[in-house]
């Protein structure tokens, strides 16, 4: 029984790491970006042609030529990722701090509807959800390398 679970365990952690087969270079019309070695981008636009040796982006109006290798590295839109968990964040962090102001604000007591750390629980949960929603309707890119491969018009 033992060996069996440590058979299923091994088979399910090395699936997770290997890929099932090799990534495809990308298509023409792929959304692309030239880096260079320390980060900056070099050019962004649309993929036109990728030859062993340089590539081909448009921006639309014009196309332009980058020679690959050396120190320029060519990346493409692998996937977007939400913003909702930072908008709930920020969110939350807001409502608490707003929560807690207004009720340590107020006067006296006979006049106070809340006290802080009740303030800042209604608002805090209230900012963690409008946060948390707003933040959904916004993603963001994600850029991935371009594997080396055959070129592909």
């Amino acid at each position: 029984m033992k060996i069996s679970f440590a058979v299923l365990a091994a088979t399910l952690i090395l699936a997770a790491r290997l890929p099932a087969q090799a990534p495809a270079a990308p298509a023409a019309g792929t959304r692309a970006r030239l880096v260079s070695a320390s980060g900056a981008v070099v050019a962004e636009g649309r993929l036109v042609r990728l030859a062993p040796d340089s590539v081909v982006l448009t921006d639309g109006r014009r196309s332009q030529a980058y020679p690959l290798g050396g120190a320029a590295r060519l990346q493409t839109v692998v996937g977007h990722r939400s913003n909702a968990g930072r908008g709930a964040l920020l969110g939350g962090l807001i409502g608490v701090a707003l929560g807690a102001t207004a009720g340590a604000g107020g006067g006296s007591n006979e006049w106070r509807l809340f006290s802080p750390a009740a303030g800042g629980a209604i608002l805090g949960f209230t900012g963690l959800a409008l946060g948390g929603l707003i933040g959904a309707l916004g993603s963001t890119e994600v850029w991935g390398p371009v594997p080396a491969g055959p070129p592909r018009d």
